[in-house]
């Protein structure tokens, strides 16, 4: 996929890295701001001069590059992306609290309208039945 290096940089996911690299790039760097390129490395690599930058070393910048080169900076626009095992428990956990809290609010309000309808025709309730442990 082809994009220009302030488009790939817009892309890195991770908030702090995706700032570093929009503050060091350098459309002059490369002499063309819409030039086009085929992956992160090679805007990395086209954005700006490593030495010149105003965030990270030249080390630092190698480190990001061979990162880019290895697929290991994730990009916004590979979401939503395969889960880890961690990330998926972490999700279903998530889901079903989630799952839980909205079935006890709808159950407790069709409870609650049960009881109006029955009150409204002139049955007794005794004891009224309000939470979603007794339902």
């Amino acid at each position: 996929m082809e994009k220009t290096i302030k488009e790939w940089f817009e892309s890195v996911a991770d908030p702090e890295l995706r700032r570093q690299l929009l503050e060091n790039y350098d459309h002059e760097f490369i002499g063309d701001p819409e030039r086009k390129c085929g992956s992160l490395y090679n805007a990395i690599d086209y954005g700006f001069a490593w030495s010149q930058a105003k965030h990270g070393n030249i080390d630092y910048w190698h480190q990001i590059a061979t990162d880019a080169i290895n697929g290991k900076i994730p990009m916004i626009d590979e979401w939503p992306r395969e889960l880890t095992p961690q990330e998926q428990a972490d999700s279903d956990r998530a889901a079903e609290a989630a799952f839980r809290a909205c079935a006890k609010e709808v159950s407790t309000r069709e409870v609650d309208k049960a009881i109006k309808l029955l009150k409204s025709i002139g049955y007794r309730i005794q004891k009224p039945v309000t939470t979603y442990e007794e339902v």
